[in-house]
């Protein structure tokens, strides 16, 4: 009697198990555990060269990111990154409405800018991706200098780019391959401002002397979570 006994319970017991297997229903949400990532990236940068067509060309580019999440959604996140590109270099003689062009000159910007990163979904993924929107800002330098080329034209139709603030807002989704390595794409827009030369003011007073550009950075990114 007794082992008769036993044996129902033992298969009660199966069998409320599997039902209750069967009634679980597994959520596409995933906590995210670890709290810092850091990884190289390659992207392209669409330019805007400015109503005179003096400031850096859209060209490839590269870098580094650091994340560390604050709390619940929101990480803060540095970046630098660096655009090897060319710009175009006038003369002061006019062709029709327009200088005439003698050619390029070599550029290297430097970007280095501090965002806040907003998850969408928390500290969670959700089917192992991770959404999030970026906001915040740093500078952009030109470490290249003047060219040869610059020096045969007037010292007040030289360009130079400087040092500029620029502001980032952007947005992207990150993909959890393991609980440690992920593969991140997303697309910045970058406000940053081109100055213009004193003698492009002499002919068009409709030009400012200074001209905030909108370039989009879009990027792809293999990080090491930790």
């Amino acid at each position: 009697m007794k082992l008769r006994t036993s044996l129902f319970l033992v298969l009660a017991c199966v069998a409320d198990a599997s039902a209750v297997a069967a009634q679980r229903i597994d959520s596409p949400y995933r906590y995210i555990d670890t709290a810092q990532s850091i990884g190289p990236f390659v992207g392209y940068y669409l330019t805007d060269t400015g109503a005179v067509d003096l400031g850096p060309k859209s060209a490839a580019a590269f870098g580094i990111r650091y994340d560390i999440r604050l709390n619940g959604p929101l990480a803060i996140e540095g970046q630098v990154a660096y655009l090897p590109t060319t710009r175009t270099v006038h003369d002061t003689v006019f062709q029709g409405t327009k200088r005439r062009a003698l050619g390029t000159a070599d550029m290297k910007l430097l970007q280095a800018d501090i965002d806040f990163k907003f998850n969408i979904t928390g500290a969670r993924t959700w089917h192992k991706i991770a959404p999030f929107l970026i906001f915040g800002g740093g500078i952009a330098f030109d470490v290249q200098g003047a060219s040869a080329l610059d020096l045969t034209v007037p010292s007040d139709a030289r360009y130079k780019f400087g040092t500029t603030f620029a502001g980032v807002l952007g947005a992207g989704a990150e993909a959890f391959v393991t609980s440690r390595i992920t593969i991140r794409g997303d697309a910045r827009a970058t406000l940053w401002k081109l100055g213009v030369p004193s003698a492009y003011l002499i002919r068009n007073s409709q030009i400012s002397s200074s001209q905030w550009t909108q370039n989009v950075l879009f990027s792809g990114q293999l990080a090491y979570h930790f």
